[in-house]
């Protein structure tokens, strides 16, 4: 509900083709021509649109949840849900981790993976094994957080929580957070 409600507030301003929202000086000039405005602004309608399906989906999931009975121990459904949700954060924070890096002084290729500076060319160091690692070890936590019992429940809720908002956190920061931005 948090996320859908934080997507939908960010694209807000690129529906209207506004730049940035509390930054100054002419927005328009910031997006370029009128045609990547009409694009942006078609994608952030679909962005809105599956945003406010997210906060309705959460909606009805907390007014279920209010509804229910809490076992001392928690649900079978819940844990799974939470080791889900786990997973799916650090997930995220596994692609906020570049696919190529460069030395200092370099420029880098994305394209052709090369880091480039006026006197030499060299490979970019990539970091594919990082990231399927740390996805691999985001569905291992996943598992875990769900599948085992001794594992205290605010532990859990403490473990999910910082891997939602450390990987949504960080997408939206870096997709969306400079409309958020003063400058």
């Amino acid at each position: 509900m948090v996320a859908g409600s934080a997507f939908a507030v960010a694209s807000i301003d690129e529906l209207f083709c506004r730049g940035r929202l509390l930054g100054g000086g002419n927005p328009r000039t910031s997006l370029g021509a009128q045609s990547e405005c009409d694009a942006i602004a078609g994608l952030a309608g679909v962005v809105i649109f599956l945003a406010l399906g997210v906060v309705a989906a959460g909606i009805v999931i907390a007014w279920r949840a209010r509804r229910r009975a809490v076992l001392p121990d928690g649900g079978e459904g819940w844990r799974w849900g939470e080791g889900a949700v786990a997973a799916i954060g650090i997930a995220l924070l596994a692609t906020r981790i570049p696919r190529y890096t460069c030395p200092a002084g370099f420029e880098l290729d994305g394209d052709f993976a090369l880091c480039i500076s006026p006197t030499a060319r060299l490979g970019a160091t990539g970091h594919d094994v990082e990231r399927l690692l740390m996805a691999c070890a985001g569905v291992a936590i996943g598992v875990a957080i769900a599948a085992v019992p001794r594992l205290p429940r605010s532990v859990a809720a403490a473990a999910t929580l910082a891997a939602w908002f450390g990987g949504m956190g960080w997408l939206l920061s870096d997709t969306m957070g400079g409309s958020f931005s003063p400058m």
